[in-house]
């Protein structure tokens, strides 16, 4: 099964959320199930309001994706992708770590060695 993965980073106010909320709506839409997985350094998730209850919502507080939460990152990935087959898989975090290692953390969540 073929999974979109959209990554969503931005600085405050760059849009993330109302982005967010047009790709869960356009997933509905076409009837897709979709999974987010949601980044805050903090340890209050201040965007989780933004995802529908159509969605299953994955929320890793207190940490960067990319060092210090890392395993738990790839961890969710994996289950949204092997155990709950979604379509679509969003990312949305906060700015403090590289787009870059996102994507490479993602990929190797899948068992892949390349982004698709």
């Amino acid at each position: 099964m073929h999974t979109e993965v959209y990554i969503l980073s931005g600085f405050l106010g760059s849009g993330k959320t109302t982005l967010l909320r047009r790709l869960l709506q356009n997933e509905k839409e076409r009837g897709r199930k979709v999974a987010v997985v949601m980044n805050e350094i903090g340890q209050v998730s201040i965007d989780s309001h933004a995802v529908s209850k159509d969605a299953v919502l994955s929320e890793l507080l207190s940490g960067c994706v990319c060092c210090t939460i890392q395993d738990q990152f790839e961890v969710e990935n994996g289950r949204h992708y092997y155990d709950n087959r979604r379509n679509t898989l969003g990312e949305s975090s906060t700015t403090l770590h590289s787009s870059a290692n996102v994507v490479k953390r993602t990929s190797s969540s899948r068992g892949c060695i390349n982004c698709q």
